[in-house]
């Protein structure tokens, strides 16, 4: 890879809620000599019957591999791989069912290709920019996930759940415990017969 410059991303889309978006950092597995991929925690709003928004903020360092799903059609999943370029863009280099395309993204993570291999002369890797506009992380950043306050990771988010349904059940557990045989109803309180 070039240099240790990470810039921070945000990706949103808007799918169908069967379809599984995600947004995965690409590397070789030398030992299976295959992609391995490490996932960016998503997080996946419902928007009206049958539609879902999607939102990710990540990280990823300069000459990384991205690989980003935004849905599918009919005929095809919309799946491509982005290289993160010196200038903080994420240049999509080709979409993952292009197996002539993909082949030295492969070749390229595996460490037997380069950058050039990729670009096949169709832009230069320096100077290269997109509409996938990233911001410099500078160290000692906090990355926050998005706006609405969601955890950095996934493994926070699941226990910020966790609490969550802890306290409904709390509630719930008390309510049927309630020595009295109080009940609520449309927020009044009726006594029970005891």
């Amino acid at each position: 890879m070039t240099t240790a410059m990470t810039f921070r991303f945000r990706f949103t889309a808007t799918s169908f809620r069967n379809d599984r978006l995600f947004v995965a950092r690409v590397t070789w597995d030398p030992s299976k000599k295959s992609l391995n991929r490490d996932f960016f925690p998503l997080d996946t709003t419902p928007t009206g019957r049958f539609y879902a928004h999607n939102e990710c903020v990540f990280t990823a360092n300069v000459g990384e591999i991205i690989e980003t799903s935004r849905g599918r059609s009919k005929t095809r999943e919309f799946r491509s791989f982005n290289l993160v370029a010196p200038t903080g863009y994420l240049i999509m280099v080709c979409m993952c069912d292009e197996m002539n395309d993909v082949m030295p993204v492969m070749s390229y993570l595996a460490g037997a290709g380069t950058i050039d291999h990729i670009a096949k002369g169709r832009w230069s890797f320096h100077t290269v920019t997109s509409e996938w506009k990233g911001e410099l992380v500078t160290p000692g950043d906090t990355i926050p996930i998005n706006t609405n306050g969601t955890p950095k990771s996934y493994k926070e988010q699941l226990q910020a759940r966790m609490q969550s349904l802890e306290s409904e059940l709390s509630q719930v557990s008390a309510l049927l415990k309630d020595k009295h045989g109080a009940t609520v109803k449309r927020g009044r309180t009726k006594q029970g017969k005891t």
